[in-house]
């Protein structure tokens, strides 16, 4: 028996996954919802309403991703939320997945490549991203 990546991940971050709206995988390492004591109202536009949604969220900010280990934590997450609704779309991920590791292997810069590939939201390997993450600076830490 497991408990769910999923299970403390709250409803509303699991329904922009699956509207493939824009997630910080930031939110996806964070554990500790139910314990939040402070919140921010927020007001956004619904691109399925004629009004839009007041929602509370928790005014703590997403933790940051700072190594490919926490990605991959991350990453894990979002897809055992994902795949839930589009389970022919694991090995596209893990593919992805992949990406980001070997760049990092590499001493690549892995960031630049999944945070301008998530913006772009494209589910094969964006050649012009790979190659200039490929050829950045590469003083970011190599993986451990």
């Amino acid at each position: 028996m497991a408990v769910p990546l999923a299970s403390r991940i709250p409803e509303k971050i699991q329904s922009k996954i699956w509207a493939n709206e824009y997630v910080d995988f930031g939110t996806l390492l964070q554990r500790s919802y139910a314990n939040d004591s402070k919140y921010n109202f927020v007001v956004q536009a619904s691109p399925s309403a004629d009004r839009p949604v007041i929602s509370l969220e928790p005014a703590q900010k997403p933790k940051r991703i700072a190594t490919v280990v926490q990605w991959i934590t991350a990453f894990q997450t979002f897809v055992a939320i994902y795949t839930v609704r589009f389970p022919n779309d694991a090995p596209a991920l893990m593919k992805h997945s992949e990406t980001v590791w070997d760049l990092a292997a590499k001493n690549a810069h892995w960031r630049y490549y999944y945070e301008n590939f998530r913006f772009l939201r494209q589910k094969t390997l964006h050649w012009e991203l790979w190659l200039q993450a490929h050829h950045m600076n590469r003083t970011a830490p190599a993986v451990s």
